[in-house]
């Protein structure tokens, strides 16, 4: 487990190294947008089941990653699960 702040400052490069290719780019000059997407299953019994999600999303300048965020319902604050 890794956590995400320890990206800031990386190169893209060793973002994709790590994470595996991202779900989804997208780019606003001057920065770039990697969003990475997990979901699963969870019952805690035959009837009583969930759908847990996290969308983190990196901003990359020149190639270099300046700031990241998350949303969803199963995301770990501190460490990154992949």
């Amino acid at each position: 487990m890794r956590q995400l702040s320890s990206f800031i400052g990386q190169s893209e490069v060793n973002l994709v190294a790590t994470l595996g290719h991202p779900r989804s780019m997208y780019l606003a000059e001057p920065y770039k947008s990697l969003e990475y997407f997990d979901q699963e299953k969870f019952c805690l019994s035959e009837n009583k089941c969930e759908l847990r999600w996290c969308q983190t999303q990196f901003f990359v300048k020149d190639g270099v990653v300046t700031n990241f965020n998350f949303k969803g319902n199963h995301c770990c604050a501190v460490d990154w699960n992949y």
